[in-house]
């Protein structure tokens, strides 16, 4: 058995995973209840775990970390206005988020969203993006000059700052030209509270210390903001509602949550390369096809005049517990949505997101786009 774990074996756990990628199993845009502003909104992100030691040379860690020798780096992209998973990568930890802008650059479409955190954001993706037609929607990286469109002037930020404090203002809008390239975009400023602002200067202040430099002027008016950049259009996405539609990103941290704490994907004993290999590709497998039950019931749940959306982490651990149940139900080649109503259906209400105090949940928001 441990020699059929090699090469091959991998390649073809790759070309399932790969399949299943690619396939239409679970949703079809045409189901969905939102006009449609942009075809898809693709978030993205990546998680990184320690392996067993003994892989180090094929997934090695940074080099200052003594203790972690091996480290794994997955790469996630996930439609979360049609509920499509678009893509898993493994990868090197070593591999920054920056070398995935290609692959992410190579599947963007006419009218894409695109909401991806800092480290993917370069000059290069932004006009990319552009040049498909599509929107970005990110974070303004703080390194990043930025230049008045009418006036070709660098922003003042204290000046900002002095001019919302007199006009009472939390939110406020610009068209600005990024960087030297002269990036078109929109860019919307939240004034932060005195308590994250101090945060911020005091965790800058001790990274500055520890290599010797002082915290510079411009970072300390900069750190006063949320500062949010965006090619889309005002009457697509308000300058009010940036901040919420951003945070939809936060359900990929979500996601890898579930796969840690209920699915255990970073969980793996010493074993060679090909096997370790396998057995992780075979979890991400399983991810797709779980994905696609959940979706098939919040499907059913829909036609049956619920709302549709249910909590991944209770579907995911539930699903767990009846593992047995899903196998029986691929070997045996049961109907599926017999399974679904017999072993899901009766306990939906028990799965609904539960909805907390001043916080709307992520199909709230996605409202925002309609």
């Amino acid at each position: 058995m441990h020699n059929k774990f090699n090469e091959n074996a991998v390649l073809f756990f790759k070309a399932v995973l790969s399949g299943l990628l690619s396939s239409e199993l679970s949703y079809r845009a045409d189901e969905m209840d939102y006009p449609r502003k942009f075809n898809r909104v693709v978030i993205g992100d990546s998680t990184k775990f320690s392996i067993p030691n003994n892989m180090s040379s094929d997934y090695p860690s940074y080099g200052g970390n003594v203790k972690v020798k091996a480290l794994m780096n997955i790469q996630h992209s996930y439609d979360i206005l049609n509920k499509k998973l678009l893509d898993v990568t493994i990868d090197k930890a070593t591999n920054n988020d920056q070398s995935y802008v290609t692959r992410i650059i190579e599947t963007v479409q006419a009218k894409d969203l695109l909401i991806y955190d800092l480290g993917y954001v370069t000059t290069l993706f932004l006009n990319q993006i552009i040049k498909k037609d599509a929107y970005f929607l990110n974070r303004l990286p703080s390194q990043w000059n930025v230049y008045e469109a009418q006036s070709a002037k660098k922003v003042d930020w204290g000046l900002l700052y002095k001019d919302m404090k007199l006009k009472k203002s939390t939110t406020l809008e610009m068209q600005v030209h990024l960087t030297k390239q002269k990036i078109e975009s929109r860019m919307i400023f939240n004034l932060v509270s005195k308590e994250v602002y101090e945060k911020r200067i005091n965790l800058a202040t001790k990274r500055a210390k520890s290599y010797g430099n002082n915290v510079s002027k411009e970072y300390k008016m900069r750190a006063r903001f949320d500062v949010y950049i965006t090619n889309a259009k005002s009457q697509d996405i308000k300058k009010e509602d940036v901040k919420s539609i951003y945070r939809l990103r936060w359900q990929i941290e979500l996601i890898f949550k579930v796969w840690k704490s209920v699915l255990k994907i970073d969980m793996s004993k010493k074993v060679n390369k090909y096997r370790f290999e396998c057995q992780l590709i075979a979890k991400l497998i399983w991810v797709i096809l779980t994905y696609d039950i959940h979706q098939a019931m919040n499907n059913i749940d829909r036609k049956n005049g619920g709302n549709g959306h249910s909590s991944m982490f209770k579907v995911y651990k539930y699903l767990r517990s009846i593992n047995h149940h899903i196998r029986s139900m691929v070997f045996n080649n049961e109907c599926q949505v017999q399974w679904l109503k017999k072993f899901l259906v009766p306990f939906i209400k028990s799965f609904e997101i539960e909805i907390r105090q001043r916080k709307s949940p992520h199909y709230q928001t996605l409202n925002l786009l309609s």
